[in-house]
């Protein structure tokens, strides 16, 4: 497998993490806002801030993958 290659698998995996927080913050996913690790943001931050943080964290996610993909492009 060459960089190349094996960057676009993970900027596609880092795209769809981005997309997964964006789409759980837009849709306020019940089992998401719920779990443990989420809980840590929502035991501090109201459920409403929480959403907010996550989309944000999620457009910081997609911008890294699209980062990669670009760098990638540009090495090869």
């Amino acid at each position: 497998m060459s960089v190349f290659v094996a960057t676009l698998i993970m900027a596609g995996v880092f795209a769809c993490a981005g997309v997964l927080a964006i789409v759980a913050s837009v849709a306020s996913w019940d089992w998401f806002f719920n779990s443990p690790n989420v809980r840590i943001l929502t035991g501090r931050l109201s459920r409403g801030k929480a959403r907010v943080v996550y989309f944000v964290i999620g457009l910081a996610i997609i911008a890294m993958s699209a980062f990669f993909v670009y760098k990638a492009w540009i090495l090869t």
